[in-house]
């Protein structure tokens, strides 16, 4: 049970900053060949609104949903407890590290490490 909390919540981090950057990436440089020109501080603030939305899309905009994925409808309310815990602290950790990863991304993209 432990391994399976700490694997969801490394998955979390690891999803989270990957997407966070490559995001990022395809919002910039898109924003870059239609207008010619990108700010990348909007682009951080765009990037992480997609990523929630992207979130909240994948439970469809319900806390309902989202709670419900989270434990077992099974299982006793102290168990559900320790059960959603790992689940929450998971989701926080892929929407840290989104923002984290979209200064990554932002960091590659002014360091020209694309070749840009």
């Amino acid at each position: 049970m432990l391994a399976e909390w700490v694997l969801l919540i490394l998955s979390g981090i690891f999803l989270g900053a990957f997407t966070g950057v490559t995001t990022f990436l395809l919002i910039f440089i898109s924003s870059m060949y239609i207008f010619n020109r990108a700010d990348s501080d909007i682009t951080v603030l765009v990037t992480l609104m997609v990523i929630v939305f992207m979130l909240f899309a994948y439970y469809g905009f319900s806390l309902a949903n989202f709670l419900e994925a989270a434990r077992p409808l099974d299982t006793p309310a102290v168990e559900s407890v320790v059960s959603v815990a790992p689940f929450i602290v998971a989701h926080i950790a892929f929407v840290s590290f989104a923002y984290l990863g979209t200064h990554l991304g932002k960091f590659v993209y002014s360091k020209k490490l694309l070749g840009n």
